[in-house]
């Protein structure tokens, strides 16, 4: 290694883990970005950073070790490519990628997956057993259109790790694991809840201890106490309020966003405030909160300008073991109308084996559960004509 090179000292360190088949221009892009940041001693990139002559294996390892933050970068190759013994090289124990993951894993370095071109994480079942917690981890996306807004919000990530004091910093633990089906941005457990001001009195008058609450009173997420939105174009705060905008310029195939929250565990109690501002062309899309049993089962309180009315609520309950796509739940027995510009308040309450859903304290759902609640998403979908202006408030969780 040339002396120098690479250095694992003050400041965020970051080894960028990638397959050169369909991953390296991506990666290549991704390191003189993150370079521009944090300093070219700081990223690691193995062809830019091991001197000729050097134990290519040993040297990898070693970063991997010294590292703050593994990105992983997910092309839609990825987990699919063949070597040449005939099989997937992700399947075989001493494929780079896969050892740089483990790597990462059996240390305790956090690994952020990030996907470009297009690609999805590759779910639990398509990964050797050891990679498994990885389809756990929200992922960042990378796109050319959105390119420095995305790396903004991934090197905004990479400083909220770094920046945990103690042993906990050096682990991204998946409280909220079961949400695999959702988009989003990295996952983690053990950084320090936030405390933040007081919410808007009208979003819940439930018993028991706050455990979360954001009032989103700044003009960007707090990395500390959420991961970056999965679409920070289409959902960041702004005068007070989650700001979910969709133009009706979206792709023909609609877009999906996501924004969890960090250090949440088993909880009772969800709140929150929510308003439709305006619409132009309504589809099936809108804005919801999703909570998650234990167990990995989702459901649902959304709302937006869709039919019946022009602006509604409603719950949708899951009966399976698990639902992702709006067809999966149980149809919605009831439509509750929404006046445009209205604050509704919104609560979604575990009390004993049921969820009850409320929207203005009236109860618009009771939903059988088997297990505890283990997280919470705020999500948005939308078709790519689809045009309307939602805001969420006031966000309250208790145990």
């Amino acid at each position: 290694m040339r002396p120098g090179r690479w250095s694992a000292g003050t400041g965020p360190a970051v080894v960028i883990s990638y397959r050169r088949s369909g991953g390296g221009g991506w990666a290549g892009r991704l390191h003189a970005d993150l370079a521009r940041r944090f300093g070219d001693r700081k990223v690691f990139l193995d062809l830019d950073s091991i001197a000729p002559g050097t134990d290519f294996t040993a040297e990898i390892e070693r970063a991997v070790r010294a590292a703050d933050a593994l990105v992983l970068v997910v092309n839609p190759e990825w987990s699919s490519v063949v070597g040449r013994r005939g099989g997937r090289r992700l399947d075989e124990p001493d494929d780079p990628v896969r050892r740089e993951v483990e790597t990462a894993l059996r240390h305790r370095v956090p690994v952020l997956p990030v996907l470009v071109d297009s690609a999805v994480m590759p779910d639990r079942d398509d990964l050797p057993g050891p990679l498994a917690p990885i389809a756990d981890i929200n992922a960042v996306q990378l796109t050319d259109r959105h390119w420095s807004s995305d790396l903004r919000a991934l090197g905004d990530a990479i400083e909220a790790v770094r920046e945990q004091p103690g042993p906990g910093r050096r682990w991204i633990r998946p409280a909220l694991a079961v949400v695999a089906v959702l988009v989003g941005g990295i996952i983690a457990a053990d950084l320090p809840r936030g405390t933040g001001p007081t919410p808007t009195p009208t979003v819940s008058d439930g018993v028991g201890r706050v455990v979360f609450e954001e009032d989103f009173d700044t003009d960007a997420l707090d990395l500390r106490r959420w991961n970056p939105a999965s679409r920070p174009d289409l959902m960041r705060p702004r005068d007070g309020v989650l700001d979910l905008v969709l133009d009706g310029a979206g792709p023909p195939e609609g877009v999906v966003g996501t924004l969890l929250p960090r250090g949440v565990g088993p909880f009772d109690e969800v709140s929150f405030v929510a308003s439709v501002l305006g619409f132009d062309r309504a589809g099936k899309g809108g804005a919801g909160v999703t909570v998650v049993e234990s167990t990995g089962r989702t459901h649902r309180l959304v709302f937006g300008p869709s039919p019946p009315a022009d602006v509604t609520a409603m719950a949708l309950v899951c009966d399976r073991a698990r639902c992702s796509g709006y067809d999966d739940y149980v149809p919605p027995a009831v439509f509750v109308p929404m006046a445009l510009g209205e604050p509704v308040p919104m609560r979604l309450t575990r009390e004993g084996s049921e969820l009850t859903v409320r929207v203005r304290d009236e109860v618009i759902g009771r939903i059988p559960v088997a297990a505890p609640l283990a997280g919470f998403s705020i999500d948005l979908d939308g078709e790519g004509t689809e045009s309307w202006h939602i805001t969420v408030d006031s966000v309250r969780v208790r145990d």
